[in-house]
């Protein structure tokens, strides 16, 4: 399996991701995008090639403005699709917000479905170190909205633990637009559209604290705000193109 990690300047943080991966899934794959990066996290990625050079490579994505993280992602797909044999891809954050213990879950079940995806609200989900009123609020609104607007029968698209089928990929890897951080839901709802079962696993989810969704309140509603804008194009647009 190929395990894609968008990394935007993560220099103090993609090492103990790298680490804890690679040594607990001695078999996977890993494909770093570096994503509009101005620090130092291809230096550390390459420290990591000199002792997992079979399993660990990276490429830069195209620089865009704005949030890249969807068009990382994409591109990554793309690379593995063109020039490996595989047939799962997955991606996570570079965070580690989900552990290597939590993303094994995924693998019981992605040969009876296209997709599996982590979950953190799930009954059975535990979440750690998450005590932001704020952030919990701007979480549910954004989920509701993506209920409404996609029909989606999930509680958590954005999680990011993820496995697909390659050949699932492969049917809807030219359709992908967005850049941003709702590409989650284009590729889930394109799943949806194609007929392709999509199952969700409880993890345990440690929280990220150094998120780009910030407790101030004036970000927490820019940012409510922009996620609103973003789906709702997103929603447009996949009506349109995929009907």
């Amino acid at each position: 399996m190929y395990l894609i990690i968008p990394t935007r300047n993560e220099a103090k943080r993609i090492g103990k991701t790298l680490q804890e991966y690679l040594d607990y899934f001695p078999d996977i794959k890993i494909l770093v995008v570096l994503s509009n990066c101005s620090d130092n996290t291809g230096d550390v990625i390459q420290s990591y090639q000199s002792k997992f050079s079979s399993s660990l490579e990276y490429i830069t994505a195209t620089a865009v403005k704005g949030n890249s993280k969807g068009l990382a992602v994409r591109q990554g797909f793309e690379y593995v699709l063109k020039n490996k044999q595989t047939d799962y891809i997955g991606f996570i954050d570079a965070d580690n917000s989900v552990a290597p213990l939590e993303f094994d879950k995924l693998f019981g079940s992605i040969k009876q479905n296209e997709a599996v995806i982590s979950s953190r609200y799930l009954p059975a989900s535990q979440l750690l170190d998450r005590d932001s009123i704020l952030r919990k609020t701007a979480s549910w609104l954004f989920r509701k909205l993506v209920a409404i607007l996609f029909r989606l029968s999930l509680v958590d698209t954005q999680c990011g633990g993820k496995i697909y089928q390659t050949n699932a990929l492969k049917k809807i890897i030219d359709k992908l637009a967005v850049n941003d951080m709702t590409f989650d839901i284009e590729i889930l709802y394109l799943f949806k559209r194609y007929g392709f079962r999509t199952e969700e696993v409880p993890i345990i989810w440690r929280e990220n604290i150094a998120s780009t969704i910030s407790t101030s309140r004036a970000i927490f509603f820019r940012t409510s705000l922009r996620s609103e804008e973003h789906t709702s194009e997103l929603q447009s647009h996949s009506f349109i193109s995929y009907a």
